[in-house]
């Protein structure tokens, strides 16, 4: 007796993939195709996808006790179930035999797998030991600087203990003698003391303050002429003392007169005093008028 069982809902696959039903990891799937005039068995441990003849769409069953069937129209209404006839005038999708199988690389790769995630596990827990033990030493060393640190501060902050005084052997001093008791006799009054034969010596004079020290003599200050003077506000200047002058430029020792026209010429260039005397003679000439 052929018996038919419907496995799930239709199912559709995107882009060139032929669809099939979710498989365990360990397994894989192969396809048969059956075009439409072959041959189509039904070997166990297989499962078919009947297109539907809507879109891309196949209907997965099971088929037991069936002998091989030629793939046409009438084979798929009979695996549906369906009355399809409004379908004989389009092609006819190949048939899809889905057989399952264990995957034999499956557990090469599930160990290579375990080790490399055991691997990067180890190096993980390397990296992380290490990290832990750079901390740790890292926070030992803060810790003896701390305690270190600690220390020395106390230290300075402890004031500095006195030496001990070394000492002999202690030696028990005697009783003091006790006071023999003997007749009262009348205090003599105290002799007079005998006369110091040396003189008492004379004071030294104190010494001598220091005495001041002498003014330097300062350096004459260059007298200004006339014209100039006057414009400053400085005095006119007068003739040193001494013999008596042959004219009113020289003073009596024949040098001539600081200030006047022929010193100053001794040190600025003849027209500039020539100017300053014509200056001179000009405020002399001016007519002084007097008001009543």
């Amino acid at each position: 007796m052929v018996e038919i069982r419907l496995l799930g809902e239709d199912v559709a696959a995107a882009d060139n993939q032929w669809p099939h039903l979710p498989v365990p990891r360990n397994f894989i799937v192969s396809f048969k195709e059956t075009r439409m005039g072959e041959m189509l068995d039904f070997p166990p441990a297989t499962y078919l996808l009947v297109p539907t003849g809507t879109g891309r769409y196949y209907r997965p069953m099971e088929v037991l006790g069936a002998f091989p069937l030629v793939w046409n129209h009438q084979t798929r209404e009979f695996l549906m179930q369906e009355n399809l006839s409004h379908l004989y005038g389009s092609p006819l999708a190949n048939c899809l035999t889905v057989s399952t199988q264990l995957d034999p690389g499956f557990e090469r790769r599930e160990a290579a797998a375990r080790e490399a995630a055991e691997r990067r596990a180890a190096s993980r827990q390397a990296t992380n030991r290490r990290a832990l033990e750079r901390a740790n030493a890292r926070r030992a060393q803060e810790q003896a600087a701390a305690e270190k640190a600690a220390a020395d501060n106390a230290a300075a902050e402890q004031p500095v203990a006195a030496a001990p005084l070394l000492s002999g052997p202690l030696v028990a001093s005697a009783p003091p003698a006790p006071l023999l008791p003997g007749p009262l006799v009348a205090s003599a009054p105290p002799a007079p003391l005998p006369p110091d034969p040396l003189p008492p010596a004379p004071l030294l004079p104190a010494p001598l303050a220091p005495a001041p020290p002498a003014p330097v003599p300062l350096a004459p200050a260059p007298l200004l002429p006339a014209p100039v003077a006057a414009a400053l506000g400085v005095p006119a200047v007068v003739a040193p003392a001494g013999g008596a002058p042959d004219n009113h430029h020289q003073a009596g020792n024949g040098e001539p007169v600081e200030g006047s026209g022929a010193w100053w010429r001794l040190w600025v260039p003849d027209e500039i005093v020539d100017r300053w005397e014509q200056e001179e003679a000009e405020k002399k000439n001016i007519p002084i008028v007097v008001l009543e």
